[in-house]
């Protein structure tokens, strides 16, 4: 618990102080940014580094290292500012004593989360892999020939390689999900008890819902919750605040442009990134240069990280074919595991050609069937959300509805591109949300008489909220406490992934491979195909003999015979 708290703290100064260097660099007015506005900000800059950096070298120790010492030089040229605003962010907060108290809370609860094993079954399937290739060798050429699921390029994995401290501890300790989350929460909450309206209680029920869809996700290096995190973040900036998109246009082009390089069915938060770039001058030649300017720092990394891992500029869209490389993965292999994203997200376990041969009503009733009540009123009041919104935009002539327009295009659009291709309900789960809040957007200017009563809301709710996050929590760290370690043993590190393995008990086969110089390399498979294999390395759950070694080396990649 110790070390976990001292990563939590190390990464959270990190991200804080590159995301007031970012700011400094494009000489925006920086007492515009809060503190979360420059942690979201830095944590997508320093993504992006290692995004780059991932690209030349391993992403372990020395890239932290690097980034500390670089932070270190960061401070002392910001430091009056890094200074001031720290001290004003906790004057804030010792102001009043009950958000003192929730939030320390809130960090003690969180712990309960954070300490334990991974939760998300992919992280054992190919999460905890590819980060193990990120911290062993930069980019490896077609490494999704060796497991199709390591062309999933979201910039989560270069993340946890990284701050996952592995080679401090000699064991993974995950908190990107579990800091972002803490951050996101603590604003919502400090938002909430500030502003004491209407827009306070959308952010608690935000975040409340937030909750209960990913808390699985907070101990584990899962690639859904952190881009839902960032989509709301912005979605719900932009509705509280209409010149937020003006004054902090940064916010805004940084977290849309680097969304995307975690999930790609978020793309149409873009338009709030062009947006903002074009209101800045509403100049056309302006727009094409500092567009081009971002997309090369936030995108471009990521895309060549795509070729490299794939051979496709985006995986798996067989359709953006324009390299020819050794190491391509197939067409076939291409579109057949987008098959399965769209037919796993319809309906799991079944043949993918089975289920995309049928009818968008068939597969609806079978979906609609497998859903929770509460993922059903949520997708049926989102899905009628445009007559809300069209009431809204004729009853209010006299407000500025530019920033409420652009929100609901975004979402709506997300919604669609959603419900066609692959309705996971953790895909994008935050446009929908924020599409349920149009009512109580709707309902805003006729209740100023309730402002009392709001109030009361928003603490009651509060500590429901946190009641919840702590008996969730605790149920699940007693749930784990049973299986797999003694109390006293959590007090110094948290559970280590590893402590899985004991209790799963998979055997492996030996593949052994030759390099074109005849040299030969051991791959390792599961006896039982299809299953995951996190604690072998090098390890896919299937192997078969098309599967090349370029080189003499794993770091010369993969090609296959089926190109």
């Amino acid at each position: 618990m110790l070390v976990l708290l001292f990563c939590l703290f190390l990464s959270c100064i990190l991200f804080y102080t590159y995301g007031v260097y970012f700011i400094s660099i494009f000489n925006s007015e920086m007492n515009r940014y809060s503190f979360f506005d420059s942690f979201f900000i830095g944590f997508c800059f320093i993504g992006t580094i290692l995004n780059l950096w991932s690209i030349f070298l391993p992403t372990n120790i020395f890239s932290i290292l690097f980034l500390m010492l670089f932070g270190i030089y960061i401070y002392y040229k910001q430091k009056k500012f890094l200074n001031l605003k720290v001290k004003k962010f906790f004057r804030k907060i010792k102001e009043n004593k009950l958000i003192s108290l929730l939030i320390l809370a809130i960090i003690l609860i969180q712990l309960l989360y954070s300490v334990g094993i991974p939760k998300n079954y992919d992280s054992y399937l190919y999460h905890i892999n590819s980060i193990q290739w990120n911290e062993k060798f930069s980019v490896v050429p077609g490494l999704a020939n060796l497991h199709d699921r390591f062309g999933f390029n979201s910039s989560q994995f270069v993340l946890s390689a990284a701050f996952s401290f592995n080679e401090l501890y000699n064991q993974y300790i995950f908190t990107t999900n579990s800091l972002c989350f803490l951050i996101f929460f603590i604003w919502i909450l400090l938002y909430s008890f500030h502003k004491k309206n209407l827009f306070g209680l959308i952010a608690l029920l935000f975040g409340y819902y937030f909750f209960y869809q990913y808390h699985t996700d907070l101990s584990s290096p899962s690639t859904d919750l952190i881009p839902n995190l960032l989509f709301g973040f912005l979605m719900l900036k932009l509705i509280f605040n209409s010149d937020s998109i003006n004054n902090k246009r940064l916010l805004f082009i940084v977290l849309s442009f680097f969304i995307i390089t975690f999930k790609i069915s978020l793309l149409p938060i873009v338009i709030i990134g062009l947006i903002s770039i074009y209101l800045h001058k509403q100049n056309f030649p302006f727009f094409i240069k500092k567009t081009f300017l971002f997309g090369i720092i936030f995108i471009l990394p990521w895309i060549i990280r795509n070729v490299i891992l794939t051979g496709y500029v985006i995986y798996p869209l067989s359709s953006l074919d324009v390299f020819n490389f050794d190491w391509e993965v197939s067409k076939e292999s291409v579109v057949d595991i987008q098959k399965w994203i769209y037919s796993w997200a319809r309906i799991p376990f079944k043949n993918h050609n089975e289920v995309l041969s049928l009818s968008f009503f068939d597969w609806f009733s079978v979906w609609w069937q497998n859903c929770l009540m509460r993922n059903k009123i949520i997708f049926i009041i989102s899905l009628f959300s445009p007559i809300i919104f069209t009431f809204y935009f004729f009853t209010n002539k006299k407000q500025k509805k530019l920033h409420i327009s652009i929100t609901f295009i975004i979402c709506y659009v997300t919604l669609l591109i959603w419900l066609f291709t692959a309705p996971d309900i953790r895909f994008s789960f935050s446009a929908l949300l924020i599409l349920c809040a149009f009512p109580l957007i709707l309902l805003n200017k006729y209740i100023y008489r309730f402002t009392k009563v709001i109030k009361i809301s928003i603490i009651l709710f509060s500590l429901f909220f946190l009641y919840e996050f702590l008996t969730i929590g605790n149920n699940l760290f007693l749930s784990e406490f049973k299986n797999y370690k003694k109390i006293e043993n959590y007090y110094y590190l948290p559970s280590d992934v590893y402590y899985v393995k004991y209790k799963r008990k998979i055997e492996y086969n030996q593949l052994e491979y030759k390099t074109p110089e005849g040299l030969k390399i051991n791959l390792f498979e599961p006896k039982n195909r299809y299953t995951q294999c996190f604690d072998k390395f090098p390890c896919s759950w299937y192997l078969d003999n098309t599967i090349k070694l370029r080189g003499e080396d794993l770091s010369d990649g993969f090609k296959n015979d089926k190109n």
